[in-house]
């Protein structure tokens, strides 16, 4: 704990490209008449005070999570008496484990600076622009989840003035980037990289591309050979559940892995037949393999039941019972 953050990077622009409303069009328009937020007593975290809960992904890396905010545009404005001495960002953020996996967290951070917090309350203070712009881009501002909390000990969630296109005031989210918070909870709330998955290298979940590749009926012909002898190969094997079983995409899940010795790879190497297409074949394959370059070129696709086809990136399908 104790590690700082810029709450600002929770700021979230999710946009539509090169979508605009038309002229005289306001998006989310409302009724410009908003009450006064009332106050909450006894802080507990964000989680018991409704903040959104982040999405635990498989094999979410670094700045990959989903983000975490809400629209407080039609919230209750802050009260005219609110003395507010600290800000509470909630929102997403990943936690190393003591065994190599990772977890999704609820972050909190808590910013207490007295010039930070007055910027942010003098920009919810400012009044709603009206709605009048020519023109407005269609995309939604999503700031972080977010509340103010008094010496006292109350807390209160407030609304934020929009601009004439009723989006957030530009002020508001200049102090939000502004926020310089230090962490002071987090709370996990799923996986995001499993230990066997840190400890093999191999993604948690896969799509079976030879299922992919058959579904779509591709011509390609079989690549002429497999990588060279000397090639450094990472083995990855991943069941297929039953419920993905005969779907366009079908997932599998991390079964084990290990990167090949030399021995080990031309072993491998050797047990693939000659280079033949391989036939028509719709049986399912309840679990595949995965030949993955150390450092760069094209991987295998095995599968172990089934049709027992092989693939490899860039070409087609072929017949074939590597063991």
């Amino acid at each position: 704990m104790g590690q700082r953050v810029a709450a600002g990077t929770m700021l979230v622009v999710a946009m539509s490209v090169g979508a605009c409303a038309a002229p005289g069009e306001r998006p989310g328009g409302r009724d410009e008449a908003q009450p006064v937020a009332s106050l909450a007593v006894g802080w507990d975290s964000c989680a018991v005070a409704g903040a959104p809960v982040p999405q635990a992904t498989p094999d979410a890396g670094a700045g990959m999570i989903p983000p975490v905010g809400a629209d407080q545009s039609e919230e209750p404005r802050l009260p005219a008496g609110f003395a507010a001495v600290a800000v509470t960002t909630c929102g997403a953020g990943l936690r190393q484990r003591s065994d190599g996996g990772r977890d999704v967290v609820m972050s909190e951070q808590r910013t207490e600076d007295p010039a930070a917090v007055a910027a942010l309350v003098a920009a919810l203070r400012l009044p709603n622009l009206p709605g009048t712009a020519e023109a407005c881009t269609a995309d939604a501002v999503i700031l972080p989840w977010f509340v103010l909390h008094d010496a006292h000990g109350a807390w209160v969630r407030p609304g934020v003035p929009h601009d004439d296109c009723r989006k957030p005031r530009r002020e508001v989210l200049t102090a939000l980037s502004a926020l310089r918070g230090t962490t002071v909870a987090e709370t996990p709330v799923g996986e995001s990289q499993s230990s066997l998955s840190a400890r093999t290298g191999c993604a948690d979940r896969h799509a079976d591309m030879i299922a992919v590749s058959a579904g779509f009926g591709t011509e390609a012909p079989p690549a002429a050979a497999p990588p060279a002898a000397d090639a450094s190969l990472r083995l990855c094997v991943y069941d297929v559940p039953a419920t993905e079983l005969g779907s366009g995409k079908p997932a599998g899940t991390l079964r084990s892995g290990a990167v090949l010795t030399a021995e080990a790879w031309q072993a491998v190497r050797a047990a693939f037949p000659p280079a033949a297409k391989a036939a028509p074949c719709a049986e399912a394959s309840e679990s595949f393999a995965l030949l993955q370059p150390v450092d760069t070129g094209a991987a295998i696709y095995v599968e172990l039941s089934g049709c027992r086809r092989t693939m490899q990136d860039g070409a087609g399908l072929a017949a074939g019972d590597p063991r």
